[in-house]
């Protein structure tokens, strides 16, 4: 499926803008707004990539009709969801004059959503992925699709 070629390729644009970031947060903080920027690009990234996740993987398992691709889809929604929420809070609570205030709660909070997101992004190529792809395969082709 044309989507998961997609979505393994959003990962690896993905990773550059979290190496980036691990660069800033070992700086001593300069330019607070500088540092917004970046995480800014990693947040932007990951909202998208959750977006395109969410069209892409939970609508097709969803518009699959198979209760065992549905009964999946939930779950994973669950987990999306999760961390879609994880990450728009950290943005929100991490301010630029608060980041200048604490640089190293700003530091702390920043690697701890970066683990998270590490752990997300293996778990969606190991497990999520490989079964949603499974999944769909349980389902008949629809041959006016071109992937």
């Amino acid at each position: 499926m044309q989507a998961f070629t997609s979505l393994f390729a959003e990962h690896r644009a993905i990773e550059p803008l979290v190496v980036g970031f691990k660069v800033a947060l070992m700086q001593p903080l300069g330019d607070p707004a500088q540092v917004a920027a970046v995480r800014w690009r990693l947040v932007r990234a990951l909202l998208d990539h959750f977006d395109h996740e969410d069209r892409d993987v939970c609508g097709s398992l969803l518009a699959s009709g198979n209760a065992q691709a549905v009964a999946a889809t939930l779950s994973f929604r669950e987990s999306f969801g999760a961390l879609r929420t994880l990450v728009l809070h950290y943005q929100q609570d991490w301010p630029s004059d608060r980041m200048e205030r604490d640089w190293g709660g700003f530091c702390d909070a920043s690697h701890a959503l970066l683990a998270d997101i590490a752990r997300r992004v293996e778990s969606e190529e190991r497990q999520l992925y490989p079964e949603a792809a499974r999944l769909l395969k349980l389902v008949p082709a629809d041959p006016a699709s071109k992937e």
